[in-house]
């Protein structure tokens, strides 16, 4: 019985997944490349210390850490401004508050940008739990995020979905015992991992028709 949902921020409630590549693009033709889509979707789906090797392939011998911060930056800077919702967000959380279900988020960025974009927005009150990467041992795709989300929800893992844009993320979630939904932005879906998930929509609301809550 699914009692609690966790959502991820970017690419899943709010459509800015598209502002990293966004900034990959742009710092990448300052330095006189030009990485394509395919590029920059590989690089995002690495881990830091393979993207920074990936990144040096395609870019020459660069600063990546300096590359990442400026690229970060842009990011947060145009969140700062911009937080475009994902087709079905409001129906979606109006209709899970109205069947009592308690929901998080669980981000990789910054809490204080998560806190912003949701006053920004106005969702602050959807929320019961906010968890940032930065403030858990181990990032995504471990489930050290949703774990503490959980946790700050009061609902033991099995009772939770977790919700993502992205199979790897989910990965780790699956092991931990939670159930999980994918909804497609930027990323691919893993083949070898499409059977596990419980739930694949093609957007929020109709995550919000197909989730059983019994």
């Amino acid at each position: 019985m699914i009692q609690a949902i966790i959502f991820d921020k970017d690419g899943t409630l709010f459509d800015t997944e598209k502002f990293y590549f966004d900034g990959w693009k742009l710092f990448s033709q300052k330095i006189n490349r030009d990485l394509s889509h395919e590029q920059i979707l590989e690089l995002e789906m690495l881990s830091k210390d393979a993207q920074a090797l990936k990144a040096k392939e395609y870019l020459g011998n660069i600063d990546t850490i300096a590359l990442k911060k400026q690229i970060s930056d842009y990011v947060k800077n145009r969140q700062m401004t911009e937080c475009p919702f994902k087709p079905g967000l409001l129906e979606c959380l109006q209709t899970f508050q109205k069947k009592g279900i308690v929901m998080g988020i669980a981000s990789s960025g910054r809490l204080s940008l998560i806190q912003k974009n949701l006053q920004m927005t106005g969702l602050t009150h959807y929320f019961s739990a906010l968890v940032s990467g930065h403030n858990v041992e181990k990032g995504k795709p471990a489930p050290d995020i949703y774990l503490e989300t959980a946790k700050q929800l009061g609902v033991q893992p099995q009772h939770c979905l977790v919700v993502e844009d992205s199979t790897k993320a989910l990965q780790g979630a699956m092991e931990a015992g939670f159930q999980t939904a994918f909804i497609p932005d930027l990323f691919p879906i893993d083949p070898n991992l499409e059977k596990r998930i419980d739930y694949i929509c093609t957007d929020l609301w109709d995550l919000s028709r197909q989730v059983k809550l019994d």
